[in-house]
């Protein structure tokens, strides 16, 4: 589980340089029909980025390519469940393909795709 705040998305945001109004500014968002600002996309990629990067499959993979489908708008503050399961594994070429769901803490499918990686070797 991970806590997303208003703090996070205004940091990302700054790093990112995507300061549009949709992700800075609470009225427009409103006016334009979401319950809030909205959480950049990219931080829900960055968030896979570390699951997968750190946890599963983990430190010896790279990703290749990350296909992430955006179901339901993200407002912060949240609690985000993510998770991720081995669709493939491939010995012959060292790589590894993984379905990821980032949900909401009331199970609400936020976003999904798959990612693609090759496992390196250990040193």
């Amino acid at each position: 589980m991970l806590r997303v705040t208003p703090e996070d998305v205004r940091k990302f945001s700054e790093l990112s340089g995507d300061r549009a109004p949709l992700h800075t500014d609470h009225e427009f968002a409103t006016k334009h029909g979401f319950d809030g600002t909205v959480v950049h996309g990219a931080l829900l990629g960055a968030y896979v980025s570390q699951l997968v990067g750190m946890f599963l499959p983990g430190p010896l993979s790279v990703m290749e390519r990350m296909d992430l489908g955006f179901r339901r708008p993200c407002i912060a503050p949240c609690e985000l469940h993510l998770r991720a399961k081995v669709r493939q594994v491939s010995e012959a070429v060292a790589s590894v393909v993984m379905d990821v769901v980032v949900s909401d803490s009331e199970q609400h499918v936020l976003a999904s795709g798959k990612t693609w990686h090759k496992i390196l070797q250990e040193a």
